[in-house]
């Protein structure tokens, strides 16, 4: 075996080859981490800083305190978020005293351009695993570089990423499960390490791990009992795992919640919805359709409600008039949404990371049929899936009719540019409801 040298090591990073594999990279970090730093400063509205559901009823203010505040402050959520404290106050503290010392920031400032920069970092590494989880999956680099971008530029994936919450960093988790369960021959270590990073910014997102799991092991239905296993095995070595790493963010922030005792697990309760089943069931099936196939990736108009008595922008209920006035947008999305769907007959569609993905929205789907209210709070757990499900099915399609291929390449290009400039207006829309419903 040669020995790499750093010479060596010099000539392999130089290589021709090896730099233009990196320049789709190189592109996507720079544009959306760009991007995100520029939308995290037009949302950055004082009142999201200051309380919760401001924005579709994300605890902003909760989240921004997790990330910047100090050791010894308040941490709320922690029993859903098991070590999202500890993963991520450290950095948020570091970045801080960056901007505070060498940009000579207020406090008051220099903690909202941390959790901006915190935020963008987080969505821009979504692009760039879903990125590598396309190619992976066997797209060709030119149509996998724009459903990463159509990803990075959704209505979700922008909010979401501009916005201190939790759920980017959920978000985060889920892409790097998807990218090493996609890539069976990267190792367990890694496996594990993406597994506890998006548990430990979410419990519910031990079923996608589970499922992932499977479609990383999978070797036919006659070995089902060895992958049930491994999924088992994946499962409690995540649990205890993230026992530890609780009780260590026990320790370094005392006021932060243990996330296994049975008061942090009951106190969800009050967040599910059995009436959505049996009151509104045509409703909430129209709502979680909407939200996981057209509002998460092309924001419709933001309409006002009032929660606890204070202004908060909203899609939840999405009646025809919020989509009507973007109408075009959502037309070229469901001609490529039907183009794709018409791989859904084709038995060399059903890969085991599609079929990976559509087993998470399946989950999303009956889960968020009864749990939560605003759909949309949630959307970053299940967008990537529905981005990368339609990215699939179109890279299907093309191999199907490859005389396509270039037309089809043409109309994701021209709807990414639409999209973008879509969802920067709505952005600025969601601000103008809260702002001029402010005394």
């Amino acid at each position: 075996m040669t020995r790499l040298t750093f010479p060596t090591f010099i000539r392999k990073c130089c290589n021709v080859t090896t730099l233009l594999k990196a320049l789709p990279y190189v592109v996507l970090a720079t544009f959306f981490f760009s991007l995100y730093q520029v939308t995290g400063n037009k949302l950055k509205l004082s009142e999201m800083y200051e309380r919760n559901d401001v924005f579709f009823r994300t605890d902003t203010y909760r989240a921004f305190r997790d990330m910047t505040g100090s050791r010894d402050g308040k941490k709320g959520r922690t029993s859903v978020h098991p070590i999202f404290v500890l993963a991520h106050q450290p950095i948020g503290s570091a970045a801080t005293d960056f901007y505070r010392n060498t940009f000579r920031l207020k406090k008051y400032d220099a903690v909202r351009r941390a959790s901006i920069l915190l935020t963008s970092i987080a969505g821009t590494g979504v692009v760039l695993l879903v990125f590598a989880t396309l190619r992976a999956m066997g797209l060709t680099a030119w149509r996998g570089f724009l459903f990463a971008a159509v990803l990075g530029c959704t209505s979700t994936q922008m909010f979401f990423s501009s916005v201190p919450e939790t759920y980017i960093f959920s978000a985060l988790g889920l892409a790097a499960v998807a990218w090493v369960g996609t890539r069976r021959n990267v190792g367990e270590s890694w496996w594990q390490v993406s597994a506890v990073y998006a548990a430990g910014n979410l419990t519910a997102n031990l079923a996608p791990i589970s499922l992932w799991c499977m479609a990383r092991h999978w070797q036919g239905f006659n070995k089902l009992g060895r992958v049930l296993l491994r999924v088992v095995l994946t499962v409690i070595l995540t649990i205890v795992l993230l026992m530890l790493l609780s009780l260590l963010q026990k320790v370094i922030f005392p006021n932060s919640e243990l996330f296994f005792i049975p008061s942090s697990v009951t106190n969800e309760s009050g967040w599910l919805y059995w009436d959505n089943l049996f009151k509104t069931p045509w409703d909430t099936l129209r709502i979680l359709l909407q939200h996981q196939w057209l509002s998460n990736i092309i924001g419709p108009e933001p309409v006002l409600e009032f929660f606890n008595g204070k202004p908060m922008a909203s899609i939840e209920q999405g009646a025809w008039a919020v989509f009507r006035p973007a109408w075009p947008l959502f037309a070229l999305w469901g001609v490529l949404l039907a183009t794709a769907a018409t791989s859904l007959f084709r038995k060399e569609t059903y890969s085991h990371p599609f079929v990976a993905c559509l087993a998470c929205l399946a989950f999303n789907f009956v889960f968020h049929s009864v749990f939560g209210n605003d759909r949309m709070l949630y959307a970053a757990d299940w967008t990537l899936y529905s981005v990368i499900a339609v990215a699939w099915g179109l890279e299907v399609f093309v191999r199907r009719i490859p005389k396509l291929s270039h037309v089809v390449t043409v109309v994701v290009a021209v709807f990414l540019v639409a999209e973008v400039v879509h969802n920067l207006n709505f952005l600025d829309k969601c601000q103008a409801v809260v702002s001029a419903s402010e005394p």
